[in-house]
């Protein structure tokens, strides 16, 4: 039901709408959700935190899965996504826990009739010492 209402919230801002890192960065090239391996790690006020996308093209109107891995338990107090080049509003994105160590995200992204639509990921921890994770990528565009 959780994720029926985030597919409802992402489809309605899509239809609606239309279409500065406070994180140090460990050298990986998923970095930008775009490269070729499903991961990027990220230092996080001495703690390490790994992204992981299912689907490293980030296609548009596809179901993606976002994980959060982390050495300590985390848990995410906000999340959303924000257009960078096309302004879409903060789409909220809801962790949840899938394993002892790892947090979990269903999403799909909006089409756009921008050629190529940048996002950026934002998730803000619970733990106050943790900065804010922004995570900037493109989508890719449906295929017809």
């Amino acid at each position: 039901m959780k994720h029926l209402w985030l597919y409802a919230v992402l489809i309605s801002c899509s239809f609606i709408v239309g279409c500065s890192r406070t994180s140090d960065i460990l050298p990986s090239p998923f970095c930008d959700l775009n490269s070729q391996l499903p991961e990027c790690t990220y230092a996080l006020s001495g703690s390490t935190v790994t992204l992981h996308a299912s689907d490293v093209t980030m296609p548009e109107e596809q179901p993606i899965v976002i994980q959060i891995k982390s050495e300590q338990l985390v848990g995410v107090k906000n999340a959303y996504l924000e257009g960078i080049n096309m302004y879409m509003g903060k789409v909220p994105v809801m962790f949840s826990q899938s394993s002892p160590d790892t947090l979990e995200a269903h999403l799909r992204l909006g089409a756009c009739a921008e050629p190529q639509m940048q996002w950026e990921l934002n998730i803000e921890f619970d733990n106050p010492e943790l900065s804010t994770l922004q995570v900037e990528f493109s989508a890719r565009a449906r295929s017809n």
